[in-house]
């Protein structure tokens, strides 16, 4: 946690791979561009605006002028500091076949998918703990708000979701601050952005926003998933 709270601060959560970067980066572009700013959040400079908490703790968050609020990422579980809480969740498996990709590709993990999930720390009990940490009714009273995005629903309705998120904080964006963001924010934009990223960077070897598509998770993986986390997945509104 940064030593300073202040009551305009909004933490972005998640489990790890469910989509938060990508996030950050819409949320950034939308208050840069509603608050006339000509500058822009990208895959390599989004962090200075919103700060990752696990990699730079103690960070204060830059403030943006409209609405006049700061962002934290975090991929902690439930936190009592954290008033205002988005919460971004994705569906279990494709949580873990990202997750596992992502491993994979750091030289971190090397065994299977199917092992993976069975993991400690990685797998699909630590996203169940993750997600009941922050979903239970201790989290919801009286000075503590948390709205939810799925992924998926961003994906498919990034405006609507973006428009959403904002009525339900009292946020107004013009319509323009919204529609810029999610075009300097799509999924083709975040790609160049890591290429050049890369491109600059010899050490960096990661594919953080792939283009290639997962590989079919086995039907055991599928079929343990199903039946580990019906009861999340009903809470999170997936229908299996």
């Amino acid at each position: 946690m940064p030593r300073q709270q202040y009551s305009n601060d909004f933490h972005l959560v998640e489990f790890p791979k469910s989509g938060i970067t990508w996030l950050t980066v819409l949320l950034a572009n939308m208050c840069l561009r509603n608050g006339g700013s000509s500058h822009r959040a990208t895959f390599s400079s989004v962090r200075s605006y919103i700060p990752d908490l696990d990699a730079t703790p103690d960070t204060l968050a830059h403030e943006f002028a409209s609405p006049q609020v700061r962002f934290y990422k975090s991929h902690s579980s439930f936190e009592a500091e954290m008033a205002h809480v988005i919460y971004v969740v994705r569906h279990p498996l494709n949580v873990m076949r990202s997750y596992h990709r992502y491993m994979t590709g750091l030289d971190r993990y090397s065994d299977s998918l199917e092992a993976f999930c069975n993991h400690p720390d990685f797998g699909i009990e630590a996203w169940k703990r993750h997600v009941h940490s922050w979903c239970s009714t201790h989290v919801n009273f009286g000075n503590r708000f948390l709205h939810l995005v799925r992924y998926e629903d961003l994906l498919s309705d990034t405006t609507g979701e973006l428009r959403a998120l904002a009525r339900n904080f009292g946020w107004y964006f013009e319509d323009d601050a919204i529609t810029r963001a999610v075009d300097l924010s799509s999924r083709s934009e975040m790609r160049e952005q890591e290429a050049l990223a890369r491109q600059r960077n010899p050490g960096y070897a990661l594919e953080f926003v792939s283009a290639a598509a997962y590989e079919a998770a086995p039907r055991s993986v599928e079929r343990r998933i199903e039946r580990s986390c019906r009861d999340e997945c009903a809470l999170l509104g997936y229908e299996s």
